[in-house]
């Protein structure tokens, strides 16, 4: 995941300067103070935290950490092929949906079954959400995003050859589980992506990233 990779870049950088702990983040130490750095848990976030003994060194503190992570920006085309792999799957969408029930009506389906094929892509959409979702956390988004871009251009292919109201039903089934491993996944992807991302220009600002209240000890 990008948060984690930060955090990894992160370490690596300190490791050649400064002491550091890299249990849990990293925690880079100094004589007077110490800044660390760390992934979320429950969220897609970064978690910064500061102690100095005055607060002209807790500022000093942040900004040689927040200095640091500036260093490793997101790389903007992850967003331009995420943008692409949502442009193509809502596209495809937009275009079938709209011209479903004409087709339903040319194969001679009533009322009832123009509801089973939208419903069959719902139904299946959200009983596989979580598993896919679960599957993403083990083996990456990357494969699940290609693989559902592929079984998404496959199945709407397939309408292609549908020759009857059961067959409709059962290709938009089976779209929901493409849907299903692609959408959420990629919407969390871009989460994550834009969540570890600094903003160059405001250098006293981290809006994307969780932060705590800073103090400091005497």
């Amino acid at each position: 995941h990008i948060k984690f990779d930060v955090v990894q870049r992160v370490t690596r950088f300190f490791k050649e300067k400064y002491d550091v702990i890299d249990i849990d983040g990293v925690r880079v130490l100094f004589p007077d103070g110490w800044g660390l750095v760390r992934a979320s848990n429950t969220q897609p976030a970064l978690v910064l935290r500061f102690e100095a003994l005055t607060a002209e060194r807790l500022e000093a503190i942040r900004n040689l950490v927040e200095s640091a992570l500036r260093e490793f920006k997101i790389d903007k085309k992850i967003f331009g092929t995420l943008f692409f792999s949502i442009f193509a799957a809502v596209t495809g969408v937009g275009i079938v949906v709209p011209l479903l029930p004409v087709y339903a009506r040319d194969l001679g389906a009533s009322g009832l079954y123009i509801g089973f094929i939208f419903g069959s892509f719902s139904i299946s959409r959200t009983f596989f959400l979580p598993y896919f979702g679960r599957l993403s956390d083990k083996k990456g988004r990357k494969r699940l995003i290609v693989s559902g871009l592929l079984a998404y251009a496959f199945v709407s292919i397939l309408f292609i050859f549908a020759r009857n109201v059961e067959t409709l039903v059962g290709i938009r089934f089976f779209q929901g589980i493409a849907s299903a491993m692609m959408m959420p996944v990629i919407s969390s992807a871009m989460v994550v992506a834009s969540a570890v991302m600094i903003t160059p220009n405001q250098p006293h600002q981290l809006p994307e990233l969780r932060q705590p209240p800073l103090h400091f000890e005497h």
